[in-house]
């Protein structure tokens, strides 16, 4: 189950890699909610915590990219679940071997001229 932080992280996480928000915006919005983190349980906010880890490497790191930090916090996004509603599948058959190079009448060869 994921938490109530971690949704929203993950939600603000995801505008900032589309392009709705800045870098800046982004850890401004996401500094105050270190505190919930520092008194929670350890095993609590995973997400919330991997994402204070990469932009906590980022701060310090002077040779980081943004793009780098792009690259880092995209791999954090949960895979998307593909739900499939396909309930049968098609089998295609053929009763008579296909001849390719056969010239077969077209529409315009039935037509009286």
């Amino acid at each position: 189950m994921t938490s109530s932080l971690d949704q929203e992280v993950l939600e603000h996480l995801t505008r900032y890699l589309v392009g709705d928000m800045t870098v800046a915006d982004f850890h401004r919005w996401f500094m105050p909610r270190m505190r919930e983190l520092a008194q929670a349980d350890p095993g609590s906010y995973s997400l919330s915590r991997r994402v204070a880890l990469r932009l906590a490497e980022f701060t310090s790191d002077d040779d980081g990219t943004e793009a780098e930090l792009r690259g880092v916090l995209l791999e954090l996004l949960p895979s998307p679940q593909t739900v499939s509603t396909l309930r049968s599948r098609v089998a295609w058959t053929v009763q008579s071997p296909v001849n390719w190079l056969e010239q077969s009448p077209t529409a315009s060869d039935l037509v009286p001229v």
